[in-house]
């Protein structure tokens, strides 16, 4: 995938599939993925005693064989930086970042003026050897080369709201080795010193702060189902206890009437009497009532099926449940054998029941959905 269908895609939150090299020093090494079906490769000079002229052949490779080639650096340094980019490296990966400051730093590095400092070359191998006026090329080198930056210090998380905040980067990657089991791994780690408030200030609060979380204010176990899409209405969010593999078959109900009604135009708080009418509708102007119901549930399967989620990790989510259960019982009066079975399991070992309630509630999201 070329480097403008790659920014393209990551844009529209698309999943695209690269790789580091580290120790092949061969051009072949680009091929080899491109067959594979990858979309991108990245040169690995920080861990690795790669030159200059080795990752250039591998970044000439790249882009003949239609993947994007990038350079995960070993420092924030104007001659790696601009050597890498000026050998045909159509992006940066920036490991150990610590502080706003030095993205800034990064970005006046590799970008040319007016949006930074690089010194011009508009020719050879970054340009393929083909003819371009140098205003051409700032402009696409500006546009299309990607930041990548790495948080793998305790440091960037303390500072994440102001990194988050920089225009110009557009991938955060978590390091996997320095972070061990990734963010969530960190979170708990720095939870110890920090207290628990790191859990949510690390995986959630410099996006808060821009207004680009949406919260729900339904308190039940249904905002917490694992759906594709949370926020949207797309699960039950019923107040009544419900078995978990009942409440999954209700999610996935409740994420195909909204996805009718999304997909129609219709506000949801119209949805008392259009839910129904909807797909009569559709039957009655095209004759597609049938046809669209199957596109329609064969959609919401499509959606669900690059559903990512994870079990419930954190104690508050667990300790939510937990008390939902109790209240049901004991406030709702809810007599049910299942309900007092989960309470009992929840009261002896909280984390293993967490995830047996999950895990039901997940397949009956499944089992409902293939049914459509």
């Amino acid at each position: 995938m070329d480097i403008k269908n790659l920014r393209k895609n990551l844009q529209q939150g698309k999943i695209v599939v690269g790789s580091e090299v580290n120790e092949v020093r061969s051009p072949a090494i680009a091929e080899v993925y491109a067959a594979a079906g990858l979309d991108f490769i990245v040169v690995d000079m920080e861990h690795t005693s790669f030159t200059i002229s080795e990752a250039s052949q591998i970044y000439r490779m790249a882009r003949n064989c239609g993947i994007s080639p990038l350079v995960r650096i070993p420092a924030i340094d104007y001659e790696v930086i601009c050597r890498n980019l000026d050998q045909g490296a159509r992006g940066i990966v920036v490991p150990r970042i610590t502080s706003a400051e030095e993205i800034h730093q990064v970005i006046e590095i590799m970008k040319y003026p007016p949006k930074g400092k690089r010194g011009l070359y508009p020719g050879g191998t970054a340009v393929g050897y083909c003819p371009t006026t140098p205003a051409d090329f700032i402009r696409d080198q500006n546009d299309t080369t990607l930041l990548i930056v790495q948080i793998e210090n305790q440091q960037a998380v303390q500072n994440l709201d102001s990194i988050l905040s920089i225009p110009g980067i557009d991938v955060i990657l978590i390091g996997p080795a320095d972070l061990s089991e990734g963010a969530r791994r960190l979170a708990r780690l720095l939870a110890r010193d920090k207290g628990p408030a790191v859990l949510d200030c690390f995986l959630y609060t410099a996006y808060a702060r821009n207004g680009w979380m949406v919260p729900n204010q339904y308190w039940t176990p249904g905002t917490l189902s694992p759906m594709a899409i949370m926020g949207k209405y797309y699960m039950h969010y019923g107040k009544e206890f419900l078995p978990p593999r009942e409440l999954g078959r209700r999610d996935a109900q409740r994420f195909l009437r909204e996805l009718i009604m999304d997909n129609l135009g219709v506000c949801r708080f119209h949805r008392g009497w259009a839910e129904e009418m909807l797909p009569e509708i559709v039957g009655s102007l095209w004759g597609l009532k049938d046809e669209y119901l199957r596109n329609i549930a064969a959609t919401a399967g499509r959606i669900n099926s690059r559903n990512a989620s994870v079990s419930w990790e954190p104690l508050r989510a667990l300790d939510f449940i937990h008390t939902f259960l109790k209240r049901a019982r004991e406030v709702e009066n809810q007599s049910d054998q299942e309900l007092s079975g989960w309470i009992e399991a929840f009261d002896k070992d909280k984390r293993e029941a967490g995830l047996s309630y999950w895990y039901e509630i997940h397949k009956g999201i499944q089992e409902s959905l293939r049914e459509f």
